[in-house]
């Protein structure tokens, strides 16, 4: 192994938690070394010392992910050693091993001189000031008005002016899916049971004495127009493709209870596509602070996309269903954009020939126990 590299800090990959971070890790010269901090082998560690873009991401995610009073002990928060070692939204710090010396990564952040994004808002002679709200909360004013809009107006009267005023913002997150892509799609329940002495099948067993068969091809792709009713980016009579990145996004999406068995199959591009990247937009726009300011809009209609929408807010769709429009009238084949339940990405796409589903590799899995998350609205 090189020696220059041992001598280095990396961190790994399976110790990043946040799907905006791993995707900028992802893009970038990675080593196969021990990572510094949880000490396995990794074939994908990255040095992150002296990387400004680097540490400008992680410092953008702590504002996005936290209100700067949960991470500044000077308004009664943690310390912001005491945040990153701690369960955070950025790493996996259940990795840490012990006796690593943290110092590097959280001291490397917090002092970095070249960077353009700023962790804290800082003090003048009046006193000292906090950047407030997460990034996360924050909305776009013009978006605002268009949401109003659109519960009074016809949407296609609106189109005009908000297709100019993406554009704008169109080369931030123009991004692809390469050709041979895995993706994920998961439906709850399963095509039927087999004797467990039966070798033809191998999926899991739950020592019922039964082996459970998930649905595949045609049963788990896109459902056909004739039975469609509207969804969160699609209008009545229109079919598009609902993947995700991962298994467990793909599980956690169909809002599955304990005790569900739920068919997993999996869908590869054959082509390269051209995908509209919410992620990436954040990646790009992580560089100085004005940068991060024209963040906000694309947020917020990362924001309205992966919204939970209860039964009782339906109408709420004419919202998402515009900006699907509207991605897709760009030319894009589909849209990346945040999971609300999951740790990865969602992926529409909008012709779902664009992917093939992958016979032999379906699965079926059991729902164990949930874990709710909820914060006080006070």
């Amino acid at each position: 192994m090189n020696t220059e590299i041992d001598n280095k800090a990396l961190l790994c990959i399976d110790c990043i938690k946040d799907s905006k971070l791993r995707k900028y890790f992802l893009s970038q010269k990675t080593v196969k070394s021990v990572c510094t901090f949880c000490k396995t082998n990794n074939d994908y560690c990255l040095e992150f010392e002296e990387n400004i873009d680097f540490i400008n991401i992680i410092r953008a995610l702590v504002r996005y992910h936290y209100w700067e009073d949960e991470y500044n002990h000077h308004f009664g928060g943690l310390r912001f050693y005491e945040l990153i070692t701690s369960e955070n939204l950025i790493f996996h710090s259940e990795r840490f091993v012990e006796d690593v010396d943290l110092d590097i990564l959280t001291c490397g952040i917090e002092d970095c001189d070249g960077c353009k994004i700023e962790l804290y808002y800082g003090h003048d002679d009046a006193g000292r000031w906090s950047y407030g709200r997460r990034i996360k909360d924050r909305r776009s004013s013009s978006l605002l008005a268009l949401e109003s809009k659109l519960l009074e107006n016809n949407y296609f009267l609106l189109e005009k002016e908000f297709h100019k005023e993406l554009k704008l913002f169109k080369q931030y997150f123009k991004s692809s899916v390469l050709k041979k892509s895995i993706f994920y799609r998961a439906r709850i329940g399963y095509e039927k049971t087999v004797k467990n002495d039966d070798t033809i099948y191998d999926y899991m067993d739950d020592n019922s004495g039964l082996k459970y068969v998930p649905y595949s091809d045609d049963s788990i792709s896109a459902s056909p127009i004739s039975r469609l009713s509207q969804g969160r980016l699609h209008r009545i009579g229109t079919s598009f493709l609902y993947l995700a990145t991962d298994i467990e996004t793909a599980l956690t999406e169909v809002r599955p209870d304990p005790g569900h068995k739920v068919s997993i199959g999996c869908f590869k591009a054959i082509k390269k596509l051209k995908i509209a990247d919410l992620d990436q937009a954040f990646i790009k726009l992580s560089k100085n602070e004005e940068t991060l300011k024209k963040y906000i809009f694309i947020n917020h209609i990362d924001q309205l996309l992966s919204r939970p929408v209860t039964s009782d807010e339906r109408y709420m769709y004419l919202i998402t269903q515009f900006f699907s429009d509207a991605f897709r009238k760009l030319g894009f084949d589909g849209i990346y954009f945040t999971s609300s339940v999951g740790p990865g990405q969602n992926l529409l796409i909008f012709n779902a020939n664009n992917f093939k589903y992958i016979k032999n590799e379906a699965n079926v899995y059991q729902i164990n126990s949930l874990k709710y998350q909820y914060s006080n609205m006070k």
